[in-house]
């Protein structure tokens, strides 16, 4: 399996988890949060464009671009708060459905198959799924679903129209959410080679992570893949300066992911691509990818002896 393709499947099942053998919803009505504006792609490119990155936390609560995330986003966690879900039954889909208070129940209901990764070895059910909850009530988590589905069938422009429909949709309290589907955002746009376009969506995922002290490997891995892959298919005289940028995202997502394998593989990659004699910078993570079980063996010859 190529290592983009890795990649997408990887991607895909990182937020949602195994949950337990998923049971019907009972109709019960509950009071839904609270109404609120939906998200603008161009807020949030404004959101991370304003620096975020380097503010400090007072700042991004008084920032005008940023109140009317940040403000809903505390409203939404004090909400959750008084959920009281039984400890033990977090993920019980009677009550994790409730963590989606916009979406009706039987829309949301169809969607339970998102939560399941075994559900994504067959794709298109998922899509389906996800169709059957649209039939019921537009929602931005079927969207989202949708766009997951059509990402693991390779559906890259399929899966960037619905991720984009899914941040329209969404309430602005969902800022975890939007990070995690501008990652997915940016997987897709390298799938079909955007790499400038790839680059400015993980920067918008990091920023929203770092917005609420929750940074993820997916954005860092998503950026430096996009930046080594740019650059090599280009001339660029900056091209061990921007490997060296690719080297950084890579080790910043295996600071969060020790475990990660593909970021392993393409820190791997970027170091050979930059210092070829330089064994020592990229050797140890040949030897790391085997313990973790790739079966990707470009340079398993070259390090054999190391």
């Amino acid at each position: 399996m190529g290592l983009m393709k890795k990649f997408v499947i990887a991607i895909c099942f990182s937020i949602l988890g195994t949950l337990n053998p998923l049971e019907l919803l009972s109709e019960e009505k509950y009071t839904p949060y609270k109404s609120s504006d939906k998200m603008d792609i161009r807020d949030l490119n404004e959101l991370y464009r304003n620096e975020v990155l380097d503010k400090p936390l007072e700042d991004i609560l008084n920032d005008p671009y940023q109140q009317k995330y940040t403000r809903e986003l505390l409203e939404y966690t004090e909400y959750l708060k008084n959920l009281k879900i039984p400890k033990g039954e977090e993920n019980n889909p009677k009550y994790r459905i409730k963590l989606f208070p916009d979406i009706p129940t039987k829309a949301a209901n169809k969607l339970l198959i998102c939560f399941d990764k075994i559900n994504f070895k067959d794709p298109q059910k998922v899509i389906d799924a996800a169709n059957e909850s649209l039939d019921i009530a537009w929602n931005w988590f079927a969207y989202s679903c949708r766009g997951l589905g059509k990402q693991a069938l390779e559906d890259y422009v399929g899966a960037i129209k619905d991720y984009e429909l899914a941040l329209k949709l969404m309430p602005k309290y969902y800022l975890d959410w939007a990070g995690y589907t501008f990652s997915n955002l940016s997987a897709a746009k390298i799938g079909i080679k955007q790499y400038k376009d790839a680059i400015a969506d993980a920067n918008a995922a990091i920023s929203l992570n770092i917005l609420i002290k929750s940074p993820q490997p997916q954005p860092f891995f998503n950026r430096g893949l996009s930046i080594i892959k740019m650059e090599g298919e280009s001339n660029s005289k900056y091209k061990k300066s921007r490997y060296r940028q690719s080297i950084a995202d890579f080790s910043k997502a295996i600071e969060l992911n020790p475990n990660y394998l593909e970021a392993y593989e393409s820190r791997f990659m970027a170091n050979y691509l930059l210092d070829q004699n330089n064994k020592e910078s990229y050797c140890p993570d040949v030897l790391k990818t085997k313990e973790l079980g790739s079966t990707f063996n470009v340079l398993d010859e070259i390090c054999e002896e190391y």
